[in-house]
Formats: C-alpha cells, sequence, structure tokens
C-alpha cells in the first residue's frame, strides 16, 4: 500500500472519530448540543451547567454612623438596590458644657439644613433635657409676639441655658446693631445697621449732613448735637435714627434676617441647673413624635 492511500485511510478515520464524538459528548454534559427533530432543522442548546448554590452572595448592610446618611446594599438579590440618603433636618454642631469657671451657662449650636418648626423638640443628655420655646421673629420691642421657630434651611440656632436680655430670645435682623449699642447681652454678639443712604439728606444743611455722615451705622441719641437750634429738619430727621425707624424702613428687605437665631432659656428652666457633664455626655435631639433626630457624643 503506497503512501497515498494510506493518508485517505487516516483521513476518513478521523472524521468518522470526530462524528462520533459530536454525537455522543452531550450525554456526558447534561444535555444536548445539537436537538434534531424530524422535519427541523438543529437548534442549538448550551449545555446545561448547574449553578445553584455556586455564586450566591451574602447580603450586606451598610449604615453611616454619626453621618445621618445610610444604605443598605443587597448583593443576594438580583434586583440590588441602593437606598436613597437620610437627610437630617437638624444636626447638633457643638455643645459648650456649663463649667465652675467661665462661662457659667450651657450653649447648644444648631445647623439647620432642612425648613423646621423647632418649637416642642426636646434636647436630652443622659442627666437632663429641655425643650425648645417659642421666640419672637420679628422682634419689635414691647408688644412683640412670640410665635413658633420655624427655622429656615441653612440657619443656625444658638441656645443658652441663663437668662438673657431678651427672653426667650429673636432671629436676629438687620437692625439689630441698634438695640446691641445701648444693651448688655451675655453673651456678647455683633449685629450691624443698615447705612443711611447720601440722597435721603441731601436736601439737608451742610452741616446736619456733616453731621448724619460722622455717626456710623448705629449711632446712638446725642443731647446736643452740633447743629444750629434752629435747624428743625435735621432735629426731625435725627429722632428717626432709631431702631423702630430701621424697620418699617428695612422690615420688607430679603436680606432682614440674618440667618440667626438666639435662645435664652432663662429661669423657667433653671439657672443654676447643670446640663450637661462637663468631660464626656451623650445628647440626643428629638422631634415632637419622640423621634431621634440627632445625636452629639463627646
Amino acid at each position: 500500500m503506497n503512501e497515498k492511500a494510506i493518508g485517505i485511510i487516516l483521513i476518513i478515520v478521523a472524521l468518522t472519530g470526530a462524528v462520533y464524538v459530536y454525537v455522543q459528548l452531550p450525554k456526558y454534559l447534561g444535555g444536548g448540543i445539537l436537538n434534531f427533530s424530524p422535519g427541523s432543522g438543529a437548534d442549538i442548546k448550551p449545555p446545561q451547567i448547574p449553578t445553584s448554590g455556586l455564586f450566591n452572595r451574602p447580603t450586606v448592610n451598610i449604615k453611616g454612623g454619626n453621618s445621618g446618611v445610610s444604605a443598605g446594599i443587597n448583593y443576594g438579590s438580583s434586583n440590588s438596590q441602593v437606598s436613597k440618603p437620610v437627610i437630617k433636618p437638624i444636626r447638633i454642631t457643638s455643645i459648650i458644657p456649663k463649667s465652675y469657671g467661665s462661662p457659667n451657662y450651657s450653649t447648644v449650636n444648631l445647623s439647620v439644613d432642612d425648613s423646621t418648626d423647632l418649637t416642642g423638640w426636646k434636647i436630652k443628655s443622659k442627666t437632663d433635657s429641655f425643650i425648645i420655646p417659642q421666640a419672637y421673629q420679628y422682634y419689635s420691642g414691647t408688644g412683640s409676639s412670640l410665635v413658633n421657630l420655624k427655622a429656615k434651611k441653612g440657619e443656625r440656632i444658638i441656645i443658652y441655658s441663663h437668662t438673657g436680655v431678651v427672653i426667650p430670645g429673636f432671629a436676629i435682623n438687620k437692625c439689630m446693631g441698634y438695640i446691641t449699642a445701648g444693651t448688655k447681652f451675655n453673651p456678647s454678639f455683633y449685629a450691624g445697621c443698615p447705612r443711611e443712604e447720601i440722597k435721603n439728606i441731601a436736601d439737608y444743611s451742610s452741616t446736619c449732613q456733616d453731621y448724619v455722615r460722622s455717626l456710623g451705622s448705629c449711632p446712638t441719641s446725642v443731647a446736643n448735637p452740633p447743629i444750629r437750634p434752629d435747624d428743625f429738619q435735621c432735629f426731625d430727621y435725627l429722632k428717626k435714627i432709631n431702631y423702630q425707624s430701621c424697620l418699617e424702613l428695612h422690615r420688607t428687605d430679603v436680606d432682614f434676617y440674618n440667618g440667626e437665631w438666639r435662645i435664652w432659656l432663662g429661669d423657667s428652666f433653671g439657672n443654676s441647673k447643670i446640663i450637661f457633664d462637663e468631660r464626656h455626655d451623650k445628647v440626643g435631639l428629638y422631634n415632637l413624635a419622640g423621634v431621634l433626630v440627632d445625636e452629639y457624643i463627646y
């Protein structure tokens, strides 16, 4: 037999073996690669490989700590989802406990991340608690009305445990400098006044204009101003440089409030009480439903 004949025989044997393997192999893989049915073409089907228990992942829950943002991730489900972050409307940003030195009162600072009515909310330490009261939003002196402390997003609330000049407190406005100039607040705080526009005094005498311009932004009344006694126009104007007149002129300004509230709990709470531990404490902020909104630990 010559080499050509031997080559042909080997090719036939190889083809026969390939067909045999092609037909018999699906029996050992749990399903057919080709499924022949009478009168139809070949349907291609993938081998059936068991998957149960091979790639199941455990369920993992991820929760933030004091940041107030939490998320849950379930890797065991084909529809894995991340829950939306939960934003706290109010946060306790700092606490200064009363000490036996100075200051002789406690201070709580709150930051507003979402507009909230805070009146009736509770701040509770490990040993004591107090309720956030109403306050004066539009403080006009005598005759002012208390309202719920409806803080707006971006505002700040500072609460003191002792008695203040104005109980229980107010939202600071752009005219408040007239009050702080003649009243001693504890602790003191900065509050300015709008400067007088030159056009408002342009028709007055030069002496009057010089004097008004020298007064600054929050002037107090002077018994004997350096103007002529018969300059009645100037005297009438000087009588209107005060807190009440400022309110009338500016209370509708979009920037009338500066975004800060000052609250003094005063005798209604008890000035001698020590609300927070001097060294370490856990302080919670609770809404009207008694739900813990934020927690501050130091």
